[in-house]
């Protein structure tokens, strides 16, 4: 990132207030209705294949 975009960023959130939102967003719902996507159950893991 550069030095700009931070500065700019620092100053933007500086008095804000972190909000976390939990669960999937509607647009990942749209997708996985659709079909294109599949609901992973968590990290895919890394294989050699030899």
């Amino acid at each position: 990132m550069s030095k700009a975009a931070t500065a700019i960023l620092d100053r933007l959130l500086h008095h804000s207030q972190i909000i976390t939102i939990r669960g999937e967003s509607f647009r990942l719902l749209e997708k996985r209705r659709s079909g294109p996507l599949q609901k992973a159950a968590g990290p895919t893991p890394i294989t050699s294949e030899s």
